[in-house]
């Protein structure tokens, strides 16, 4: 009794949805679509993708034999789920059209299977729909009414009664591309294909690698690629030469673009790993244009594994990863011995919360760039696991990184780092010096003795220290960009501007670099404190302390420094050797700074009385 009630189960198809189609519309309204499938033909698809299959649909009225499913549909088929004239409401689908010709073809990317094909006969008596020999048809013809269904008891009734007209989204951006997107209406990436080459996708840059060369037999060239996403899907994206000249500067991560006229081919799976079956190259003929936020493009996603849990992740394996930059090295240049070719890297620190490290290498342009000393939440997308010394990590092709980023592990990791930064005990997972409690305790004349900071990369020691002296005039205090943090240049006017940002304004944040010089029991040395490590020294905030400078109360600014003096702590130092003006000189860094215990410190020195005396 339930099948025959299902088989006479009343149906009702949009009537109308393929006069819409023929004529590059889609259906009026934010409904589903209701279409019966009469036939399915499977085709191989061009450049090794996979297997297409192409359907002949109706709404009762019309028939429309140039509709594709999306290859994520494939499975409802090859299962026998989607079978002859089924009956399918279509959630998700696009319009595009031919090269060629003006034929247009129908994209489904997401339906639901109503009734199946042998519950259900032919609906209606459709034919193929023709275009008037006048094309008088409006942009969004009034869909047709299609013939009643027999009323049956108990029987559902699908309709699709649409009042709201068709939204064009890329006419609001008013942009020179709508016109060759068909209906002005974007297109989702999931739906991209080789089989049209009219359509306009609005996505977000989701990530951008740098620029590459790279040399074949048609010569020099360069490349860079970068992926964008929508709701529907990510799609990845390269430029080549001209392209690269045209396009490298505009493309930057989280920001919203309109994309088109792209060649699209089969994706490499062995280097995209979007998911998506086809890729896109930049031609002449593409064009990109950055539109407003509206907020309909997905934001950037992390999926990020604790440090602790890099040892478990395979070698050359894409992790999202994020942590505190404990230490940042100076860049080096490198030479390949396979190419000969030379590379900039700069290795930093991240630790987290599990309290393990993980060296990270940036290239080229991010190693050139990457100059943060102040101990900011740094967040990769993508970054290579890699065995070299350890467990390290590496910035690959498609890898990006955002720094300070406002998701709330970033924030948790600022806050944990700010409340025991100084007493933490790190273990590294990348060889070399670790950086758990500021690298080994040691005086400042065993540092000099051992000849730490000597090497190509920074060292680091704790010292129990006092501050003997600060420097407190000169540029102690600078005003900072609020936005970058940059020094802001004073255009005399009473406005502020910042060369980063490009931006002018009468708001800032005092900011310091200050300079004191420190002795323990053996030496003294000078050390650069950046602002937050001078806030905790001070124990008083930058910006206050740059109102008591303004204000003129000298007695007051200088009451601030006078109580920091003689201040004694456990002093977590960088050491490096550079070179200024011709001179090559050692230079110590302040990485952190944690009051003394004395139980903790006295146990330290009767390990060290008991080493002493055994040798």
């Amino acid at each position: 009794v339930i099948l025959l009630l299902n088989r006479v189960m009343a149906v009702q198809l949009t009537g109308g949805a393929v006069e819409c189609f023929s004529n590059g519309n889609k259906y009026p309204g934010d409904v589903p679509v209701i279409l019966q499938i009469l036939n399915f033909k499977r085709m191989a698809a061009p450049g090794g993708g996979p297997e297409r299959i192409r359907v002949l649909v109706s709404d009762g009225v019309h028939t429309l034999n140039s509709a594709m499913l999306a290859p994520a549909l494939n499975h409802m088929h090859e299962s026998g789920e989607m079978d002859m004239n089924c009956v399918v409401s279509c959630r998700k689908y696009s319009i595009s059209t031919l090269a060629g010709n003006d034929k247009k073809v129908l994209m489904i990317s997401d339906c639901d299977v109503l009734k199946q094909g042998s519950d259900t006969e032919r609906i209606g008596k459709p034919t193929p729909y023709t275009k008037p020999a006048q094309d008088n048809t409006p942009n969004n013809p009034t869909p047709q009414k299609p013939p009643p269904a027999s009323p049956q008891a108990g029987g559902r009734v699908f309709s699709a009664n649409p009042t709201t007209p068709l939204t064009n989204r890329t006419a609001q951006l008013n942009s020179p591309m709508v016109g060759r997107s068909p209906g002005g209406s974007t297109h989702p990436i999931v739906g991209l294909n080789p089989y049209q080459n009219k359509w306009v996708i609005k996505a977000r840059c989701m990530n951008k690698s740098a620029l590459r060369t790279y040399n074949n037999a048609k010569g020099p060239g360069k490349l860079f690629n970068f992926e964008v996403a929508d709701h529907s899907g990510t799609v990845r994206i390269t430029g080549f030469n001209e392209q690269v000249d045209k396009f490298f500067e505009m493309i930057e991560p989280q920001k919203v673009y309109l994309i088109t006229g792209c060649s699209v081919k089969a994706a490499n799976k062995q280097y995209n790993k979007t998911g998506h079956d086809y890729e896109l190259t930049l031609t002449g003929n593409s064009l990109i244009e950055p539109v407003a936020d509206d907020g309909e493009a997905p934001k950037l996603s992390f999926d990020f594994v604790p440090i602790e849990k890099l040892p478990d992740v395979e070698q050359n394996a894409l992790v999202d990863c994020i942590g505190v930059v404990e230490s940042v090295d100076e860049p080096t240049e490198i030479t390949s011995k396979a190419t000969q070719k030379t590379f900039i890297k700069r290795e930093i620190t991240l630790v987290d919360n599990t309290n393990k490290s993980v060296r990270v290498t940036l290239w080229g342009d991010d190693a050139q760039k990457f100059d943060r000393v102040d101990k900011p939440v740094l967040a990769i997308k993508g970054a290579v696991v890699k065995e070299f010394g350890g467990r390290s990590l590496s910035m690959g092709g498609n890898s990006s990184y955002m720094v300070d980023p406002d998701v709330p592990e970033a924030h948790f990791l600022k806050g944990w780092y700010a409340q025991q930064a100084g007493s933490l005990q790190i273990e590294s997972l990348s060889s070399g010096k670790g950086v758990g409690g500021g690298g080994q305790f040691m005086s400042i004349a065993e540092a000099r003795d051992n000849r730490l900071g000597m090497g190509e990369k920074a060292d680091y020691y704790t010292t129990k220290a006092t501050f003997i002296f600060f420097k407190k005039d000169g540029n102690v205090l600078y005003p900072g960009c609020k936005g970058c943090m940059k020094k802001l240049i004073d255009e005399g006017n009473g406005y502020y501007r910042c060369e980063k940002c490009n931006t002018s304004t009468n708001e800032f944040d005092w900011r310091s670099i200050l300079t004191a010089n420190v002795a323990d029991w053996s030496d003294n040395c000078w050390v650069t404190l950046f602002n937050e490590t001078a806030e905790q020294v001070l124990n008083v905030p930058m910006q206050q302390l740059g109102q008591l400078r303004e204000s003129g109360d000298e007695q007051a600014y200088t009451n601030v420094f006078a109580e920091a003096n003689f201040s004694s702590a456990l002093l977590k130092l960088r050491v490096k050797m550079e070179s200024y003006n011709d001179e090559t000189r050692l230079k110590h860094i302040l990485q952190g700074v944690t009051p003394v215990n004395p139980v903790e410190h006295g146990h330290r020195l009767l390990a060290d009385i008991d080493r002493i005396l055994a040798k």
